[in-house]
């Protein structure tokens, strides 16, 4: 089946309905099904990379109009001259491993397996269901360190836990883990991007600042 890698949280949007035209800078004479695969790099830490998530049916392409920001989940207009490709007929599959390429791609048909509802169509409970026992797991587990920063001016190490909305930083000044309030300037970079503050590191660069702070280990829990 033709394939195309589509960043998360967008494949995700697609893969739950709510997301039914995808903005591309390139037209394309394809019609029918396309499967669509999470790329390796999503653009919200944590989410699935690297796998294909359901199936749609690609009706048709036309010039991105800003009428179509809604079906796309965007807020503002593509590079001029994008296209708008609209998708119906969305299916949900078991995820499975996939090494993505650019533009369009071919994956064996015998990877794909569909999910069938007990009479037929799916239930909400039932996809429910799916995204519970098949979707979930493939992100990061609950409560793990996703991503690491430090503060541009300070260097104070500033970190993301999945499933918790404060932040949690650590200062040579304070020499403790602390959480962020609601509002503050580390919050409104991470979730905003409105404050100009955080840069992102790896781990082990966290690591090695951590450890020059005194930070007992380990780091990650």
């Amino acid at each position: 089946m033709k394939a195309i890698s589509v960043q998360n949280p967008w494949a995700h949007f697609i893969s739950t309905g709510e997301k039914t035209i995808e903005v591309r800078s390139w037209n394309t004479e394809h019609r029918g099904d396309l499967l669509i695969c999470s790329s390796s790099s999503p653009k919200i830490p944590g989410m699935i990379s690297g796998h294909a998530v359901c199936i749609v049916s690609l009706d048709d392409v036309t010039p991105f109009r800003r009428k179509h920001l809604e079906a796309a989940c965007m807020d503002e207009m593509p590079e001029p001259n994008s296209y708008a490709w609209h998708f119906s007929n969305l299916r949900l599959i078991k995820p499975f491993p996939v090494k993505g390429k650019l533009n369009f791609y071919n994956v064996e048909d015998e990877k794909i397996e569909f999910f069938v509802g007990e009479n037929g169509e799916l239930t909400d409970e039932e996809i429910d269901g799916i995204f519970t026992d098949y979707y979930l797991p493939l992100s990061y587990k609950f409560n793990e360190i996703g991503i690491y920063f430090k503060d541009k001016n300070d260097n104070t190490i500033v970190r993301w836990r999945v499933g918790q909305d404060p932040l949690e930083y650590y200062s040579a000044k304070t020499n403790k883990w602390q959480l962020t309030e609601e509002g503050s300037d580390y919050e409104l970079s991470f979730y905003e991007g409105t404050v100009d503050c955080l840069e992102e590191i790896s781990h082990s660069a966290a690591h090695k600042i951590l450890d020059s702070y005194g930070c007992p280990k380990p780091y990650d829990e």
